[in-house]
């Protein structure tokens, strides 16, 4: 499974992939179609791209999405937590790998459901 280029650069923990890969739009929408629909655009969960003269000018993010990007953020710029997952990655012989930062609010039986898909949309890439 882990033999296409978007897999590699995951593995070698590329920091542009994961985060491309994480901003990836699912529906682009016009600044006056979101502006039409903004209150209903807010309680979705959906990532939006808004586009003015066929270009990108702003993001609308759910909040949960931007909280993981910025821990993703975080630890990418972190150089000693950057070298840890480096070398456990490095010596994996698995076929999916994944971090989790846990804390008393995580609840482990959303872990397997959330690796799998995410595994399967890195394999759909490659």
């Amino acid at each position: 499974m882990r033999t296409g280029p978007v897999a590699r650069r995951f593995r070698s923990c590329d920091t542009t992939a994961a985060v491309l890969f994480a901003l990836r739009m699912k529906t682009t929408l016009s600044v006056a179609e979101a502006q039409t629909q903004l209150a209903r655009l807010v309680r979705g969960k959906e990532t939006l791209s808004l586009r003015q003269r066929d270009e990108t000018v702003a993001f609308l993010v759910p909040r949960e999405r931007m909280e993981a990007l910025l821990e993703t953020m975080e630890i990418l710029s972190n150089p000693a937590a950057m070298r840890a997952l480096k070398q456990i990655w490095g010596e994996s012989t698995a076929d999916t790998l994944s971090y989790m930062d846990v804390d008393l609010s995580t609840d482990l039986r959303a872990f397997a459901p959330t690796v799998s898909g995410t595994a399967a949309s890195i394999a759909a890439l490659d």
